[in-house]
């Protein structure tokens, strides 16, 4: 998309005064952002961007405007930029564990429907994430889902498409009130 941008620039700054600024604004996510094109002193081309009121590089503005929201690349870009620009406090850093300390493998909730006890078990799914905008080389990342139990072993859940099957607990319930309705009330979760 930003080569489709800068190819139309170039080609308004050759068709027309080429001591004229050419400029695309476009929102993203909610920020206002900018791609210019001036000449310098010397006669050649520069391009410009712009994410809010800050001005960034080429491949900053590529991460910072990517569409893929898990990518943790521009997550930790967007967070900078909103502590940079004063929108968000910056993130305190995780308390480790103590060494040798328990820590639970996976969630698990227990589910009360009709009747039966389901278990949904959180599940991670490694996925190779590539950059749309290629800011940066492909990523591997976990995606957390959740798989569905029953009395009899495993019902639901999995990799569905381009997502896991269950993303929510919500989705889950959604799910077993669609193949189990026996009653009108609503699932509890234990």
């Amino acid at each position: 998309m930003l080569n489709d941008v800068e190819k139309q620039l170039l080609q308004d700054l050759e068709a027309q005064d080429p001591r004229v600024e050419r400029v695309h604004e476009a929102w993203a996510e909610g920020v206002l952002t900018r791609v210019s094109l001036k000449r310098n002193r010397h006669g050649e081309p520069v391009f410009r961007y712009r994410f809010g009121q800050s001005r960034v590089d080429r491949s900053t503005f590529q991460t910072l405007t990517c569409t893929e929201s898990r990518c943790p690349q521009r997550q930790a870009l967007r967070q900078q930029w909103l502590v940079h620009t004063g929108l968000a406090a910056p993130a305190a850093r995780p308390a480790r564990p103590a060494p040798n300390s328990p820590c639970a493998l996976a969630a698990e909730e227990h589910i009360v429907w009709a009747n039966q006890v389901f278990i949904a078990r959180e599940a991670r799914f490694p996925v190779t994430l590539n950059c749309a905008h290629h800011a940066h080389e492909p990523l591997r990342i976990s995606v957390t889902g959740w798989d569905v139990f029953g009395p009899s072993g495993y019902l639901a859940g999995g990799w569905a498409a381009d997502a896991p099957m269950f993303v929510s607990l919500a989705q889950v319930t959604a799910w077993l009130q669609a193949q189990h309705p026996a009653t009108e009330l609503a699932p509890t979760i234990r």
